[in-house]
């Protein structure tokens, strides 16, 4: 079962590249499967130390390079806060709310549906299309210890 699911999540990246006008080559593949299946946005690093792409044997170079790409196409989401690392993740499915610790610069998703719905609703009232709610705290449970 898992190489059947491995497969047809490989089939379905491929036709959304093509759909994007991509080259479907083993990078774009890879990089995607990995952003696809995280649990969370990943940084560049993370995302060119995950154990999937060890093998693969790739430079920073062409990781950025792959996600400049792949988010351009609109199949990833970028997001950075003032001078810290962009984070990466498949287009929709993380949050855009996110409260950011000023102390420790550790950023962390909120996962609330009723209020991500709430927020739709007034950016749809106010003419806007997309949004990143960010909510700043002077220290969080990581550092206060």
């Amino acid at each position: 079962m898992e190489i059947f699911e491995y497969y047809k999540n490989t089939e379905e990246l491929k036709r959304l590249l093509l759909q994007a006008n991509l080259k479907v080559t083993t990078t774009r593949l890879t990089v995607l499967n990995i952003l696809r299946n995280a649990q969370r946005e990943l940084t560049a690093a993370e995302i060119l130390y995950s154990p999937d792409l060890k093998v693969k044997k790739l430079s920073f170079a062409g990781v950025y390079q792959t996600l400049k790409q792949l988010v351009k196409a609109g199949l990833l989401v970028k997001f950075k806060l003032g001078s810290e690392q962009a984070l990466y993740s498949f287009k929709g499915s993380q949050t855009n709310m996110r409260i950011y610790c000023k102390k420790c610069s550790q950023l962390q998703q909120i996962n609330d549906e009723a209020l991500e719905q709430q927020i739709r609703g007034l950016i749809l009232e106010h003419g806007a299309s997309s949004y990143h709610l960010v909510i700043e705290k002077p220290s969080c449970p990581y550092c206060s210890h």
